[in-house]
């Protein structure tokens, strides 16, 4: 009999239950994924890349970039951290590439805008300015050794070309 009497307190039961929901709640995390395809100087990244993450503010959160996917996970707050700060984010991460036995790393911070990321899919196209074929072609962006141009399906950003 005394097992059951906390039970027939209507008050205890809708009270255990808001808590349990409450708690529950604060647990939820929303996984996105944007179509996007990262090519540097002209070649598709399948590898290499390392510690990607979104930049918004003071947030960061980590991301994951497969070749055509790039997916990331927010709580409930990081969402709307994320909804109400400004409206830049960055995509930061470094790049090793090889060339004749030897590594180069590179740091990219590229500025997206929170709407392309809604959008059905995204190219990010770098260009690293070390390399003497983009040096012809492109302008660098200021104190950047890279600039980058961005395809999405409505339109694209493109870059100012030397003649």
């Amino acid at each position: 009999m005394w097992r059951y009497r906390i039970w027939r307190n209507p008050v205890k039961i809708f009270s255990a239950v808001f808590i349990l929901s409450f708690g529950f709640s604060f647990a939820q995390d929303f996984t996105q994924r944007v179509n996007m395809i990262v090519v540097i100087d002209n070649n598709v990244v399948v590898g290499g890349i390392m510690s990607p993450q979104l930049v918004v503010a003071r947030m960061k959160l980590p991301v994951r970039y497969e070749p055509g996917n790039l997916s990331f996970v927010m709580s409930e707050l990081q969402k709307k951290a994320f909804n109400t700060d400004s409206s830049k984010v960055y995509f930061d991460f470094y790049y090793n590439e090889f060339i004749k036995r030897k590594e180069y790393s590179h740091h990219y911070k590229i500025v997206l805008e929170k709407k392309w990321l809604d959008l059905s899919f995204l190219v990010l196209r770098i260009y690293n300015m070390n390399k003497k074929w983009n040096r012809k072609t492109y302008n660098s962006l200021d104190e950047e050794s890279y600039t980058y141009e961005m395809d999405t399906p409505f339109g694209s950003v493109n870059r100012i070309r030397k003649k």
